[in-house]
């Protein structure tokens, strides 16, 4: 099977390209949220548990901010390509909206878990995070449904993630600072907030998209004609 065929309309979810940059928006908001939690807590790591950066892991850290911010810079633009398209040179937008999605998306799934591995693997405080993107790319973006393509590469790459994890953890790095991460109160407080959010998250989205719809079914109102009194 080719990758566009794949990748067709006709296939499950028929979403309208319409729809496309406000399931891109969604992802981009998903690269920033990736972006600016891992800054947040690779610098209380670093200033709780300084023994855990040294030349590799800084470069690892460096490597995933880097991955989210070239997730964002690649959405945006194609975004605006979207919203553009009857001035830009004609081609089949429905594959190039789907394909660009089916790139973010593998991306995502490789940064997050490069991130769920570097900072803890199956203890990871990163693994609701990671559930709360798959049920929106899951639920809001136009991949095949009913989505078990999906559900093969997000359950592989973190089966993978978790066990590279518990044999092979950041480089260079002792097992008592690994436990002390693993089992101190910053991993408890930052899993609760993004227990939470996995929850608040989808239900936001719901509730735009049907806002969205909403307004897309509205009957537009023309003005009423002024009567013409010159004579």
């Amino acid at each position: 099977m080719s990758l566009k065929h794949f990748l067709d309309k006709t296939r499950g979810k028929a979403i309208d390209i319409e729809e496309f940059p406000f399931l891109f928006s969604l992802l981009i908001y998903c690269g920033i949220c990736g972006m600016g939690f891992s800054f947040i807590w690779f610098v209380i790591v670093a200033n709780v548990y300084p023994d855990f950066w040294n030349r590799y892991t800084f470069a690892i850290a460096t490597a995933i901010i880097a991955g989210f911010l070239g997730m964002i810079a690649l959405a945006v633009p194609t975004t605006q390509k979207i919203f553009d398209r009857s001035y830009e040179t004609p081609r089949d937008w429905d594959y190039y909206a789907r394909s660009r999605m089916l790139i973010l998306v593998i991306m995502f799934a490789v940064l997050c878990c490069s991130l769920i591995w570097f900072t803890g693997g199956m203890s990871s405080p990163f693994s609701p995070f990671y559930v709360m993107v798959f049920t929106l790319v899951l639920t809001r973006c136009a991949l095949p449904h009913p989505g078990l393509a999906l559900l093969f590469l997000y359950g592989l790459a973190y089966i993978v993630a978790g066990l590279v994890a518990a044999k092979y953890g950041p480089p260079l790095i002792t097992d008592v600072t690994l436990s002390a991460i693993k089992h101190g109160t910053e991993r408890e407080y930052a899993e609760f907030i993004f227990v939470i959010a996995a929850m608040a998250v989808p239900y936001a989205s719901t509730l735009v998209a049907e806002v969205r719809a909403a307004r897309r079914q509205r009957p537009v109102q023309t003005p009423p004609t002024e009567p013409n009194t010159q004579r």
